[in-house]
């Protein structure tokens, strides 16, 4: 019985060996064939120049950091703020809104819920570029951060705390703050701009912003 075990074995080996083996030759062969048809493809969408153009998407964090960039670069004069690219600022605007959720955040991938950073980020930007602050958009998106807020709380009393949770809930506390703090300061001051206040007032609004937690 050992020895016919001892032949079955030299004999099932050599078999799986060689299966193997062309498994990994097809695998490669997969792989260096897909590798050649993208090169050929990224060679085929080359300018004449030696440069590539192509469209870049992403969700609406990419309109609103521009836009932030733009105050960046391009500060206040005065109460005014005229930046070079202020009709892009508009289209990016209206590709924000467009991506609006029924709740009215944003999210960061498609068909997905909304998402604390990217509805911030979205609020914060509208703002700076002039959309007003009762218009329905505006007021819905407010309300939407708030009620993340509320369910990021929610979550971190019901759950297991991990450190992705408390980065989570630290995020959406900071959006509010900012939220808050700039429906409160009624006026403009360095890169915390808005038209609907867009003088510098050192009378009443030279010093911090304080918020409490209401009945604190």
């Amino acid at each position: 019985m050992s020895g016919f075990g001892l032949t079955r074995a030299a004999e099932v080996r050599p078999f799986q060996s060689a299966t193997a083996t062309r498994a990994a030759e097809d695998s490669e062969t997969a792989v260096s064939r897909a590798i050649h048809s993208a090169a050929q493809a990224l060679s085929d969408r080359q300018h004449p120049d030696g440069y590539w153009c192509g469209d870049l998407t992403a969700d609406s964090t990419l309109e609103s950091d521009y836009i932030l960039l733009q105050l960046w670069l391009h500060r206040p004069e005065g109460s005014l703020w005229n930046p070079p690219a202020r009709g892009r600022i508009e289209r990016c605007c209206r590709a924000i809104l467009e991506r609006q959720l029924p709740d009215g955040g944003w999210n960061i991938y498609p068909n997905g819920p909304s998402e604390v950073n990217a509805s911030a980020k979205a609020y914060s930007a509208l703002r700076i570029a002039g959309v007003e602050a009762n218009s329905p958009e505006v007021l819905r998106a407010r309300a939407r951060i708030q009620n993340l807020q509320r369910e990021i709380n929610q979550f971190y009393w019901d759950y297991k705390v991990t450190p992705d949770l408390i980065e989570l809930r630290n995020l959406a506390l900071v959006a509010e703050l900012i939220i808050e703090s700039a429906l409160l300061r009624k006026e403009s001051r360095g890169l915390h701009y808005t038209l609907d206040y867009p003088n510098r007032n050192d009378e009443h609004w030279r010093h911090d912003t304080v918020l409490r937690k209401s009945g604190g």
